[in-house]
């Protein structure tokens, strides 16, 4: 069994603007929107989500998710050209990666699984 090996990135989530269009129920002022980020963002993972790279849409599964972490597979799609016999034939290939977004309130890591 191999060890899966992750680069490991921070972010920091915080509020930049403080223009607010309808995004709650109720106006909301800096403050509460910073201790209330982690559960904003934590609901995005809740919705049917969708990524992109370079316009394709990438595929993708949630693995786990609790209240701080939530893993996810994301698969890029790629054409992958094999020659055999002096012949060339393309195949469509989607190699996955695993990634992991830790998220309390005052951590936020991001890993991406690497090679």
């Amino acid at each position: 069994m191999s060890l899966n090996k992750f680069d490991i990135f921070t972010y920091q989530l915080s509020v930049i603007q403080r223009i607010q269009l309808n995004l709650f129920e109720k106006q909301l002022s800096r403050d509460e929107m910073m201790e209330k980020r982690n559960s904003f963002f934590n609901e995005i993972f809740k919705q049917k989500l969708s990524f992109y790279h370079r316009r394709n849409k990438l595929n993708y599964k949630i693995e786990f998710q609790s209240k701080d972490f939530i893993l996810l597979r994301l698969a890029n799609k790629k054409i992958v050209h094999i020659e055999r016999e002096f012949h060339r034939e393309s195949f469509e290939s989607e190699p996955s990666c695993l990634v992991g977004i830790y998220n309390t309130p005052n951590t936020q890591y991001l890993l991406v699984e690497s090679e």
